[in-house]
């Protein structure tokens, strides 16, 4: 586990791309309106529901409420852990990203293809390298 306090203006790009690439789910609090999917918190007793919360997967709860979204009990960790590994853990097992000045680049499934198999390619060629789950470059012009 990791704890990073970032300021409020941080995007959570930027704290993905500091984090790297390694972690399969970063948990982060206050981000409501990020594009990311969500997790809401609800105790009873606090009154209800975040409203215009987009991408609202799940709420962990002590109490039945009326929304769309999953609910889970605070006792069900494991239920809610299904849903973090078949939702976006395995989703995301295999996996390559770019970055180009410190901003994401999104790719289409064409060029990791392409990008992945190169590099896989590059990295085979020295007989002592035969497994290869993970794979780092870094690069700095200049």
């Amino acid at each position: 586990m990791l704890v990073k306090p970032v300021s409020q203006d941080t995007p959570l790009e930027e704290i993905v791309r500091l984090l790297g690439e390694d972690y399969d789910v970063i948990l982060t609090e206050g981000l409501k309106q990020e594009g990311t999917s969500k997790i809401e918190v609800h105790r009873k007793g606090t009154g209800p529901l975040l409203k215009n919360i987009r991408r609202l997967i799940a709420v962990a709860t002590d109490e039945l409420l009326e929304t769309r979204s999953r609910q889970f009990s605070f006792r069900d960790t494991e239920s809610l852990a299904d849903l973090l590994e078949r939702g976006f853990i395995k989703p995301q097992k295999k996996r390559i990203s770019l970055y180009v000045n410190n901003a994401p680049v999104i790719l289409t499934s064409f060029p990791k293809q392409i990008i992945t198999n190169i590099l896989l390619a590059i990295v085979s060629c020295p007989k002592a390298v035969r497994d290869i789950s993970g794979l780092q470059i870094f690069l700095r012009k200049e």
